[in-house]
């Protein structure tokens, strides 16, 4: 069940950017971000199942999401000047913000109030 959403996503992933190109071939600003934003909310997810899946199947689903990450990194030059550069510091600004976000979760211990820092009055 797994392997077969996991395929579905991939082929999702694959399909948009082509959209992609198509829209920034079109100058269709509202089109492509719209796609960019599905491609966003489509990767965490699709790395998750990748992951997840056995050795034997994980294999052949990393080569084709590499080479679809490949061909987006192409495309990327194309957005930005589509976009303008203001899209790749957003962008830039997303990533910084969700790491801080997944470095707040993995260092936060619930404590009792008081004992946050030890040996100090705080």
């Amino acid at each position: 069940m797994a392997t077969k959403k996991t395929e579905l996503l991939l082929a999702k992933f694959e399909e948009n950017i082509s959209l992609e190109k198509f829209y920034i071939d079109q100058s269709d600003r509202d089109s492509l971000l719209r796609v960019l934003n599905e491609q966003e909310d489509l990767i965490p997810e699709l790395l998750r199942l990748v992951n997840l899946e056995p050795g034997d199947i994980a294999g052949p689903l990393w080569n084709r999401l590499q080479m679809a990450a490949d061909a987006r990194l192409e495309l990327e030059k194309r957005v930005a000047q589509l976009l303008g550069e203001i899209s790749k510091e957003l962008g830039r600004l997303r990533q910084s913000t969700k790491k801080l976000h997944d470095w707040q979760k993995a260092w936060h211990q619930p404590e009792a109030t008081g004992s946050q820092f030890p040996n100090t009055y705080a």
